[in-house]
């Protein structure tokens, strides 16, 4: 897999239109993420977490944005604690995704730690605790951090092929503005995308930001 080079300035994501869903070019692809992944330290995805994060916060929709939504991350995916810290600093509204697992679906609720809140579920993955007063429509959302095995130049995201986000952000979402969060080693060329596929509008890494 050819990675780009880094660089620390911010570029713009040249537009492309939308491919037929090549879903076997994705799957050859993630396996070729996750060997590339596995060679990173994990120490190495909490320690540049904070720069990533910081190139965020110099968006201007994070600064008009209300309410955001961040994910707490699972193996081999950046941490978004400085983020949530700073967006609580600015006295914004932060959300995390409870997973309806049957259903396949996401639901933003309201967190005001990172420590309390939060149970493991399926996958070791960590969720606010089921609260019904703190739950929140998905179309409220400002700004969402997304992950992904890997995104692309053009806003293309691989994900690890539920499509938990691509429903979110295209059907519940589609006015927020979308930022995936990602090391420079998950930035490839280009991701075959299919017509359901939903694209970010911007990538931060620990020294670059991307936008469309």
């Amino acid at each position: 897999m050819g990675f780009l080079p880094m660089t620390s300035v911010t570029q713009r994501m040249p537009i492309l239109a939308p491919q037929p869903d090549p879903s076997n070019q994705k799957r050859e692809l993630r396996a070729q993420v996750r060997v590339a992944l596995a060679k990173i330290p994990v120490a190495d995805f909490a320690r540049l977490s904070p720069a990533a994060c910081a190139r965020i916060l110099t968006l201007p929709e994070f600064e008009q944005a209300a309410t955001l939504m961040i994910f707490l991350p699972g193996h081999a995916e950046l941490d978004c604690s400085a983020f949530a810290h700073a967006a609580w600093a600015a006295g914004k509204v932060v959300a995390a995704p409870r997973i309806d697992w049957q259903n396949a679906r996401m639901s933003p609720q309201v967190i005001t730690s990172l420590t309390k809140g939060l149970e493991t579920r399926r996958h070791n993955i960590a969720e606010p605790v089921d609260a019904p007063g703190a739950r929140i429509e998905p179309a409220a959302l400002d700004l969402i951090l997304v992950p992904g095995l890997a995104f692309d130049l053009h806003g293309g995201r691989l994900g690890k092929g539920g499509g938990f986000y691509d429903r979110f952000l295209g059907q519940f979402a589609p006015r927020a503005f979308a930022v995936g969060l990602a090391l420079d080693e998950q930035i490839v060329p280009a991701i075959p995308m299919g017509p359901l596929d939903a694209r970010v509008h911007a990538v931060a890494t620990p020294t670059r930001l991307l936008r469309r």
